[in-house]
């Protein structure tokens, strides 16, 4: 009788197809998460300008106008720079966001389909941003007739 020795490792074979498996999860996986981080950014544009429409209607109430988000006292959460947020007037927090190929994108409502516009009788609040650092940016808007804020052209795919 031949006495085998046993060893206690793993084969080849069984290591590549522990690597084939982990791979084929990674790649169901990482597509859903950045569709899930990149809705989850744009929520903060949701929320935002619906704080922005509670603005302007309150100040209607009381004023029976519409103003400016700066009058109203709109103020954009500081910690974030995915969006600008703009009237037609004033533009809250412009700054120049960067895209996948680290070129300066201006996100100050410029190229939104929609138009920002306050008057007396009616407002429009525009958010641009770029959410997931390519080129399309994401456009969203809200207005006295619109709730909740709905997306001109969203930058999740």
């Amino acid at each position: 009788m031949r006495n085998l020795k046993k060893n206690g490792g793993f084969t080849l074979v069984e290591l590549m197809i522990v690597v084939a498996i982990i791979g084929i999860l990674a790649a169901i996986a990482i597509p859903n998460y950045l569709r899930f981080t990149c809705r989850t950014k744009e929520s903060e544009a949701k929320g935002m300008l619906a704080s922005a429409q509670t603005a302007e209607e309150a100040w209607f109430n009381e004023k029976q106008t519409y103003s400016d988000l700066i009058t109203v006292g709109f103020d954009q959460k500081r910690d974030s720079s995915r969006y600008a947020y703009c009237d037609g007037t004033n533009t809250i927090d412009s700054k120049a966001l960067s895209n996948a190929n680290n070129t300066a994108v201006q996100a100050d409502c410029t190229g939104n389909p929609k138009t920002a516009a306050n008057s007396r009788t009616q407002f429009t609040v525009l958010a641009t941003g770029n959410v997931d650092d390519d080129t399309t940016m994401s456009h969203w808007d809200v207005n006295n007739t619109s709730a909740p804020a709905q997306s001109a052209a969203s930058d999740c795919a």
